[in-house]
């Protein structure tokens, strides 16, 4: 390979004085040190390609740095609309702010490789482009001798649009999940979950005879029994036959992993695994349908979608309060000790563009009005141990609340903006067009997002399903994607702040892994003999 092309010394001093702010710009862009680095040198390399015009711009000496910084800074202005097409209110940083014109900067030994590579780049791109002029004079220059011999009677075959290539590379920070055949090869790692789980029914003991504290976490086959891993090891059933087609969620079990909230047509089917009694509420939001998710808020109150924001039922009690202002669909699961006790949303980025994907952290509780109580009268297949928890009020609803704006009818739902603060997500398109359950934690956000944008070479694949991951300041960590058709990905819950749990389910088995967040990093956990929907305790506090 041929040495690099040394950059003069007026373009070396150019990039010592603006190489950190690009740098940290970039960062903030991308959430990631090499994909900073990356498209750092690509902005250097694209006003590299333009230097010696740019330095002659206007004559005055002053002036020439001038606008040099001005094309850097309108070339970081488009490469920020490509990661964050929608956000239009955080344009990216003005790199003039602060320095003086033709201010001396040091340069480091990194600086000088970067001003190096840069400068290298953009002559390779010139000697690319003069061939590639040179190829296409000669096109023409055939395609002119060739086009009288055309026959005047023939048609010209239809010009047909390519579509823009694919990458020859998967991007950086996405990480594919192995075939759902060779998981099995995955290294292992330890944690509290079994590293098997039989799901036959006929193995495990009923509830009813021996109700557990708590389980670390539960199973179900489509609508069927529900199968729970305990602490001792032992299996524990409950039967379909009390469950009534209820079906299992990925967030289930409540956080201390006392208690299973099922979703019905009615509302909820709430499983107290140490009584073994179960209890079902019904909720005008379920309207017939499955209410599709929820949230523990605490081990005793789950918040779930309404027609309107959300509504938060307390299970013991069946009372339930109605808060606005905020989505039920986008609260997520916070997990660990030291997290908000007032909601927190994972909220996408609106289809037409407008308004950018964040995280919205609430300040103080929603303000929430009374709503019915719940219960059905219907007599449980266990009575439980009264507690004073059970004429306790929703821990998510107290009696008097900050209030909030209300949403009009149709509108995304809107808060005061002194109760939430908004942090805006930044990251490639994909990030941020969230759809399903969320997890959170002190230092990590995660939740399953639309792939559609992520492009694969096509030796890799098609991106089915993907679980994307960013940092507590909304900077983008990575992406777990799947290429195989058939395989289901659920995002259950923290193994530790910055490992994700991760469900994989085809035909007749469930693999739930562990990715680290950071690294990208994938080890198997445990093992299920069937496609399983799976929900996990909250392994942060156990």
């Amino acid at each position: 390979m041929d040495a690099p092309v040394q950059a003069p010394d007026d373009f070396a001093s150019f990039v010592a004085q603006y190489a950190e702010r690009v740098r940290a710009a970039c960062a903030t862009l991308t959430g990631n040190d090499r994909l900073a680095a990356t498209v750092q040198q690509e902005l250097f390399a694209s006003v590299a390609l333009r230097w010696w015009w740019l330095r002659r711009q206007p004559p005055k000496p002053l002036a020439r740095p001038g606008a040099a910084a001005a094309y850097l800074q309108r070339q970081l202005r488009r490469e920020a609309a490509n990661w964050r097409p929608e956000d239009v209110r955080a344009p990216a940083p003005d790199l003039t702010v602060g320095l003086r014109r033709g201010e001396s900067v040091p340069r480091t030994q990194a600086i000088a490789e970067l001003a190096t590579n840069a400068w290298d780049k953009a002559h390779r791109i010139r000697i690319r482009r003069r061939r590639v002029g040179v190829i296409a004079l000669v096109a023409i220059a055939i395609a002119a001798i060739a086009l009288p011999r055309t026959s005047a009677g023939r048609q010209n075959p239809d010009v047909t649009t390519e579509e823009s290539p694919l990458p020859t590379a998967v991007p950086a920070s996405v990480d594919i999940a192995r075939p759902f055949d060779e998981l099995s090869t995955l290294p292992t790692r330890s944690t509290p979950l079994p590293p098997t789980l039989n799901m036959d029914a006929n193995l495990a003991t009923p509830l009813i005879e021996s109700p557990i504290p708590r389980a670390r976490a539960v199973a179900q086959l489509e609508t069927g029994p529900l199968i729970i891993a305990g602490d001792d090891g032992i299996t524990r059933k409950v039967d379909d036959s009390q469950l009534s087609g209820a079906e299992l969620v990925s967030t289930s079990l409540s956080p201390d992993g006392s208690r299973v909230a099922l979703a019905t047509t009615t509302g909820l089917l709430v499983v107290d695994l140490s009584t073994a009694a179960v209890r079902p509420i019904r909720l005008a939001s379920a309207a017939g349908s499955s209410i599709g998710t929820l949230v523990w808020r605490t081990n005793r109150t789950v918040l779930v979608p309404a027609r309107t924001g959300a509504q938060v039922v307390n299970v013991d009690t069946g009372q339930t309060t109605n808060l606005s202002g905020l989505s039920g669909t986008n609260v997520i699961t916070m997990q660990g000790a030291g997290t908000p006790t007032t909601p927190v949303e994972l909220v996408p980025s609106n289809p037409s563009g407008a308004q950018p994907a964040r995280i919205r952290i609430w300040r103080a509780e929603p303000s929430g009005t009374p709503g019915p109580n719940g219960l059905a009268p219907v007599a449980p297949t266990a009575t439980p141990t009264p507690t004073a928890a059970t004429t306790t009020p929703p821990a998510s609803a107290p009696a008097s609340t900050p209030p909030t704006s209300t949403p009009s009818a149709g509108a995304s739902p809107t808060a005061d903006t002194n109760a939430v603060e908004d942090r805006p997500i930044f990251g490639p398109p994909w990030i941020g067009r969230w759809g399903g359950a969320g997890w959170g934690n002190e230092k990590v956000f995660a939740r399953p997002c639309d792939p559609s944008t992520l492009a694969l070479p096509e030796n890799v694949g098609v991106v089915r399903e993907a679980v994307g991951a960013v940092d507590g300041n909304g900077l983008y960590s990575r992406t777990l994607a799947t290429v195989e058709g058939g395989v289901r990905l659920d995002a259950l819950g923290f193994l530790d702040p910055q490992t994700l749990l991760v469900s994989l389910s085809k035909s007749s088995r469930t693999w739930v892994v562990s990715w680290d967040t950071h690294s990208g990093d994938v080890r198997s956990v445990t093992q299920v003999n069937a496609d399983v929907r799976v929900s996990v305790a909250d392994l942060l506090r156990l």
